[in-house]
């Protein structure tokens, strides 16, 4: 998983993680400051993005 801010940066890695699709994962992203964000998984199958809102 990554995460980039608008600009394009990567602020936030996590590596090896293994996804379930029954499973639920929470991504502390407490600190970084208010703005949109783009969450970016990526497996050998599939390619899944998100953007997020981070509001103070």
């Amino acid at each position: 998983m990554k995460a980039y801010n608008n600009l394009g940066t990567q602020v936030a890695e996590m590596k090896n993680l293994i996804v379930n699709y029954s499973d639920e994962y929470r991504i502390d992203l407490h600190s970084l400051p208010h703005g949109i964000y783009y969450i970016i998984l990526i497996n050998e199958k599939v390619a899944l993005h998100q953007k997020i809102i981070i509001k103070n």
